[in-house]
């Protein structure tokens, strides 16, 4: 009886100490919004945000401008010339995604737990360390306005909890 209540005492504690760390992540965001950052500030701290509550090796916010992505913020990249590499190919290659063409149809979220066995997925340079992919809409009056992105060097990395956390830190965005 001992031992089972120090394991439920210790699950109440990561539990608390979990939901006290969504919402720094939370408040961190809503501060960014609220503060007189610029838009690239703003976007570098949502990704700062999700850090604190979501898995990932590296993650990106991608605005839709003229119906082209648009690479806004990375994080999670080695050097500023890989970033380039993956700024430069998101102009050129991801604008036929049938992923983004859905996602822009439904608004919905998208989990790929392998994207190498993804039909739909393109690969770009500098992402070879992907496995599993989670993006999060974010709309503005009824239409996608960009997405935030998170990917994993782990296949099945993300579950309906990342979608619910992630929403709540893209609604920020």
């Amino acid at each position: 009886a001992q031992a089972a209540l120090s394991i439920g005492s210790a699950r109440l504690l990561e539990t608390e100490r979990r939901s006290h760390t969504r919402m720094e992540a939370m408040l961190l965001a809503a501060r960014a919004l609220s503060s007189s950052l610029s838009l690239q500030e703003v976007l570098a701290r949502i990704l700062e945000s999700c850090k604190m509550v979501l898995p990932y090796a590296s993650a990106s916010i991608m605005t839709i401008e003229g119906g082209a992505p648009v690479m806004a913020a990375l994080d999670g990249y080695d050097d500023e010339g890989q970033q380039q590499i993956v700024i430069e190919q998101t102009k050129s290659e991801l604008k036929p995604s049938k992923i983004i063409a859905r996602m822009m149809q439904d608004l919905q979220p998208v989990i790929i737990d392998d994207v190498r066995t993804h039909p739909d997925w393109i690969a770009l340079a500098g992402g070879e360390h992907i496995r599993g992919w989670l993006a999060l809409p974010l709309v503005s009056r009824g239409a996608l306005i960009g997405m935030l992105m998170l990917n994993s060097d782990r296949v099945g990395a993300y579950t309906q909890e990342h979608v619910e956390i992630g929403q709540i830190l893209a609604a920020h965005a």
